[in-house]
């Protein structure tokens, strides 16, 4: 009985960092989708302003904290020309705020194009606007911000719903494991009916959580393929591995999920 009991703890301990696990990727996964995208929030200069003085700097504020690797942002002229410093940046202290620095600027409308990827939720977002220095901004060239999609592709909702759907099965299996099935197999004796459906169902709910983190694990490499084709800009059966080296390794939401 105490080799029983050894056991019998010990598969509890095991199955309660199983659960812990579990539930911490259920809860990285519902918590940050209030804002869902690393949105523009602010920004200085403001989106079609007229300025008489010129700034040194532009600066965005996002809903999000971004990925410095993966995001940019640049200045351009009235001829497409790239004015800006080439020092685009993120504020370490505020990992949600980008900025690149600018040289003296002479009279004319300037166009700031962003892009940035979540470190939240792994998605890509890219935006624009406009403003003038020393001169007023004409009607047609006025940008206003677009309303980012919810949804970065056609199977997104289903990764996700995948996603969802396996976390629940797996923390039932190893919940059912730890509160009934456990319990009654290594306990003191009892009706032997009890033990013998006490084995049938933790067969089943062993089976239906192993089978579940399959589908969890093969769902969460497809959010990563998604993003390594959402940032090299096309779909491929085989992803460019320097950008799914850097995806994994040097994004947050990567190292998070390996």
């Amino acid at each position: 009985m105490i080799l029983l009991s050894d056991h019998n703890r010990g598969r509890r301990i095991l199955l309660a960092l199983l659960t812990g696990a579990a539930l911490l990727a259920l809860f990285a996964l519902v918590t940050p989708r209030a804002d869902a995208h690393a949105n523009q929030i602010k920004s200085n200069p403001s989106p079609n302003s007229e300025l008489e003085v010129a700034p040194d700097r532009v600066i965005i504020w996002f809903s999000e904290s971004i990925e410095e690797s993966f995001s940019e942002l640049t200045v351009l002229n009235a001829a497409a020309d790239r004015v800006d410093l080439n020092d685009s940046s993120i504020d370490s202290s505020e990992p949600s705020v980008m900025s690149v620095s600018l040289p003296p600027l002479e009279n004319g409308t300037y166009t700031v194009v962003w892009k940035n990827l979540s470190s939240i939720d792994g998605h890509k977002v890219v935006g624009s606007f406009v403003f003038a220095v020393g001169e007023s901004l004409s009607a047609h060239s006025q940008i206003y911000p677009d309303e980012q999609p919810l949804l970065q592709t056609v199977v997104d909702p289903w990764l996700r719903w995948l996603i969802f759907i396996s976390v629940a099965l797996v923390i039932g299996g190893l919940t059912f494991e730890m509160l009934i099935g456990i319990p009654i197999i290594y306990s003191d004796p009892v009706k032997q009916s009890w033990v013998s459906a006490a084995i049938a169902a933790s067969t089943f709910w062993s089976r239906i959580a192993a089978a579940s983190m399959i589908v969890l694990i093969l769902a969460l490499l497809g959010q990563i393929l998604q993003a390594v084709s959402l940032i090299s800009g096309s779909f491929s059966l085989i992803p460019d591995f320097g950008i799914l080296k850097s995806v994994v390794l040097e994004s947050g939401w990567g190292r998070f999920w390996m």
